[in-house]
């Protein structure tokens, strides 16, 4: 590496060499103000400049990575992939610095929603990093790779091999490294259902940050104490953040704003978080307003039945706060035909294994159930309100634990299933407490529930398939399983997969009650 002098005309200091360089344009560009954001150019093009003139591969690959970051930063996404695409052209084949350019070219298609072309890029990232030298641009690549991969949800099922990962870059010296991959690891515990396991690693990055002085890691740390602390409550007047410099903090925190003022019904509040979030969306990836209209259904109306919620085209770390905020909307609000395809898509596109969000912390299971006894599938869905709060008790969401336990008790209190009354009566007492303790009306979540139920026995003549349909007619008639067999010339026990099913859709178990709720319902 030639040593030469490089002034900075920012603050007057001096580097020795390129790597200095680069590493003092980073701390310089990270003090910037919104006023000053082109300044850094001055210093990526001496920069730039030099790495020519010393034919530096790796000097090029970090000045484009620097401008590419810079570039981000300041909400120019695609200018920013441009930059990436620019360096790999001019690299060649060069291993080590193509694996650094490529590892966040994938890390920006993720977080771009294009979960495709990211997935279809670290394969060859993978087998780049495996010899990249020297081991802090293996490390940056491989930290950049795994970010990847936990944007896109491919970590989810098992976050064990991210936390290792962590770890071992935590016994390194690479503090970069290790914030930015803090700043994804502790999403995506929350997501999977362990705010308590993501605690110590918020602490880990505070503390990291403060020493560092790096605002954008700093403000991401602040937010995540935020919603780690609060989980699910519903207090006003949440402590100030400063998130200026990092425009993913600023959106998270608008965000768990508009949940919590949601919560309380609190129009000025929600007024003041809807504003945020329409100043911060200039600025975000194309990942994390895939869905943003949800925003406009779920904020201007409290109570809309009038407003189409359309599923996101991809669910990921970054957009996984409106998916759950649309579906809790469509659960409560939408259509019977929206809850069956919101449902299907939830089924399909989100891993079972997430729990929850970190900005907007609703219960998957909660609002899953809703939308099974929306569409019918009463028994489906109290088993999903009863899943939400064994999680909820477990990680500590009290708000949603008594919202489940609420709607749970008002569907025992409506099905036609035996149930004693001291156990709906004492359920429903116990998750009143809770809320009107946290200052929520228990009114609206209660008539939610009723309402799905309502619903949901309207809409089973259109679950019903023809076949099921057949089945319960000829038990109608005093057929037994064997006999509607023998008329239908299939198996007795297949009479009885459909005759259960319909059970299930019906809301009953047993082939009395599904007779009197079909004739009832007029599909019988």
């Amino acid at each position: 590496m030639s040593h030469i002098i490089l002034c900075d005309m920012t603050s007057g200091d001096v580097a020795v060499d390129l790597e200095a360089f680069i590493e003092h344009a980073r701390r310089a560009a990270r003090s910037l103000d919104s006023s000053q954001r082109e300044a850094w150019l001055s210093l990526y093009e001496s920069g730039l400049r030099v790495a020519f003139e010393q034919q530096d591969r790796r000097g090029l690959a970090d000045m484009a990575l620097f401008a590419a970051v810079r570039l981000d930063t300041d909400g120019r996404h695609e200018d920013a992939i441009a930059q990436l695409e620019m360096g790999l052209s001019l690299l060649g084949d060069s291993g080590s610095a193509t694996a650094l350019l490529s590892s966040m070219l994938v890390l920006y298609r993720a977080m771009g929603h294009q979960p495709s072309t990211a997935r279809g890029l670290l394969a060859a990232v993978d087998d780049l990093v495996q010899h990249a030298r020297p081991r802090r641009v293996r490390m940056e690549s491989t930290v950049n790779a795994a970010i990847a991969r936990c944007v896109l949800l491919d970590t989810v099922g098992d976050p064990r091999p991210l936390l290792q990962l962590t770890r071992r870059v935590q016994r390194t010296s690479f503090d970069w490294q290790l914030s930015g991959l803090l700043s994804w690891l502790i999403p995506l515990l929350v997501a999977h259902g362990d705010p308590v396991g993501a605690s110590p690693w918020q602490r880990a990055l505070a503390a990291l940050t403060s020493s560092s002085e790096h605002p954008w890691r700093a403000a991401d740390a602040a937010v995540f104490r935020l919603a780690i602390e609060h989980r699910d409550a519903s207090e006003g007047g949440a402590p100030a953040v400063d998130t200026a410099n990092n425009y993913i903090a600023a959106w998270r925190l608008a965000l768990l704003s508009l949940h919590h003022a949601m919560r309380r019904r609190d129009l000025a509040a929600i007024e003041e978080a809807r504003e945020a979030l329409t100043t911060q969306s200039p600025r975000m990836h194309a990942g994390f307003l895939d869905g943003a209209a949800i925003l406009e259904a779920v904020s201007s109306r409290l109570a809309a039945d009038d407003m189409e919620v359309l599923p996101p085209t991809a669910v990921s770390l970054v957009n996984l706060e409106l998916v759950l905020a649309g579906t809790e909307y469509v659960a409560v609000h939408g259509d019977q035909a929206s809850a069956t395809a919101w449902l299907a898509r939830l089924s399909s596109a989100l891993p079972r294994e997430v729990r929850t969000s970190l900005a907007w912390p609703v219960a998957r299971d909660r609002v899953e159930g809703l939308l099974r006894i929306r569409t019918g599938d009463v028994r489906g869905g109290a088993a999903s309100l009863r899943g939400a709060i064994q999680w909820c008790d477990s990680a500590g969401y009290p708000v949603e634990g008594a919202l489940s336990r609420l709607q749970l008790s008002e569907v025992m209190a409506l099905s036609e299933r035996p149930t004693t009354r001291e156990r709906w009566t004492s359920m429903r007492a116990q998750a009143m407490e809770v809320l009107e303790e946290h200052g929520l009306d228990p009114v609206a979540p209660a008539y939610q529930a009723t309402r799905a139920f309502s619903s949901g026995r309207g809409a089973s003549s259109a679950l019903l398939a023809p076949r099921e349909v057949q089945v319960l007619k000829l038990l109608a008639d005093g057929l037994t399983y064997r006999e509607a067999a023998e008329e239908l010339n299939v198996q007795w026990r297949t009479v009885q997969t459909h005759a259960y099913h319909a059970y299930s859709k019906l809301g009953v178990t047993r082939r009395l009650a599904a007779v009197e709720a079909a004739r009832r319902l007029g599909i019988i």
